[in-house]
Parts: C-alpha cells; sequence; structure tokens
C-alpha cells in the first residue's frame, strides 16, 4: 500500500510539474547540481544507441527527484529510461515512475521521478553519483539540445533541496544517404540502358534503310 501511493504521489508530481507548476531548477539556485551527461566526446554515429546519464552532484540526504529532459525527436529516438544506482545508494528502497504516452507534455519530453520508501535510518543519499540513465538512437545528423526543466529534489521527510541544473549537448554524424543509393543507383542504371538501347534500335534502323531514301 505505501509503494502504491508514493507510485501515485511521483505521478502527481510530474503531471503537476507538466502543468506548469514550481520547478526549482535555475542557474540561480544554490546546493546540487544536476547535469546532463553526454558521451565524450560528444559525438554519435547515425543509427547508433547511446546513453545519457542524469547526474547529481554535492547533494545531500536525498530522498526523491523528478525531471523532464526535452530532445529533438527529429533527430533523436527516444528507447528507454532506468534509475541509477545514486538515489539508493544509501540502502533505501527506491521506486520509480516513467511518465510517457499520455501521460507526456510532448513527444519530445521524457519525464521521470524517482522516490524512496521508509523512515530514517538510513539518511537519504549524500554525495555525487548517476540518478537516470537515459537511452536514444541517432536518426538524423546534426545538432541536438538536451534540456533538464522540471527537476525537484526532497529529502525523504518531502523537504525540497535547492538546486542548479547544466544541460547538454550531442552531435549526430553520418546520415541515412549511404541507404538510398542502392535505388537511386539502380534507377541510374535503368536509364542509362534504356538510353544505351535507344540508341542501338536507332543505330540498326538507320542501317536498314535504303540508301537514297
Amino acid at each position: 500500500m505505501r509503494k502504491f501511493v508514493i507510485v501515485v504521489a511521483l505521478a502527481v508530481g510530474l503531471a503537476a510539474t507538466y502543468a506548469g507548476g514550481p520547478a526549482l531548477a535555475s542557474a540561480q539556485d544554490t546546493g546540487a547540481l544536476i547535469s546532463v551527461s553526454v558521451p565524450d566526446p560528444a559525438r554519435v554515429d547515425y543509427g547508433k544507441q547511446f546513453d545519457v546519464q542524469i547526474m547529481a552532484d554535492n547533494v545531500a540526504n536525498l530522498g526523491d527527484f523528478q525531471f523532464q529532459l526535452t530532445y529533438d525527436d527529429k533527430r533523436l529516438e527516444f528507447i528507454s529510461v532506468g534509475k541509477g544506482p545514486f538515489l539508493g545508494s544509501s540502502g533505501r528502497e527506491v521506486t520509480c515512475f516513467d511518465a510517457r504516452g499520455s501521460q507526456a507534455p510532448a513527444s519530445n519530453v521524457v519525464g521521470y521521478a524517482c522516490a524512496t520508501l521508509g523512515p530514517k535510518p538510513p539518511a537519504g543519499a549524500a554525495g555525487s553519483g548517476v540518478l537516470a540513465t537515459v537511452t536514444f538512437k541517432a536518426v538524423s545528423a546534426g545538432d541536438v539540445a538536451l534540456s533538464l526543466s522540471g527537476v525537484k529534489l526532497t529529502d525523504p521527510p518531502g523537504e525540497l533541496l535547492p538546486n542548479s541544473t547544466k544541460d547538454g549537448t550531442i552531435t549526430v554524424v553520418g546520415s541515412d544517404s549511404s541507404i538510398n543509393w542502392l535505388p537511386i543507383g539502380g534507377v541510374i542504371a535503368g536509364v542509362a540502358l534504356v538510353i544505351v538501347l535507344i540508341a542501338a534500335v536507332t543505330v540498326a534502323l538507320k542501317r536498314r534503310s535504303p540508301r537514297g531514301a
């Protein structure tokens, strides 16, 4: 029953954030830093899957978190999102909620929230680590901004923790043009063959025409 209540609370919290509720992510906030960590170098080949990690730095007594990650869905395809090891690192049980589909405000937004269960002790997580891992597939070349919003951190009793955020960028290199060369090459070869056949027929007809005609 306790776990059900936590899941409902997470869902309500994400919904409130999507609806324009208060968010605690701004460059002026102090406290923990929540950032988007991309592969190094920040380049990924077309057609490849890659992981983006949502990192927490300099956090104390973390009991719950939630965030939204916005991306360009014309260049990236969302694959999955899952919890990282940090929130449960103090030994508390972790329950997470993935807001996708009809519960997401747009197709290019990943909403995710996790909470810990039970009274203290143990205390919440402290220090730095991975909150969540988001997996994407690169589907079109270009630069992609990965932007955090709606970030909210609380301690186990539910008190808000101050935080700031840092977004990320990744570049997709290559394209699907190589896949299209085969049909395009076939069309070109077919047109060339038709031209050759027409030329051959024309020459043959000229040779068969009576001289002086």
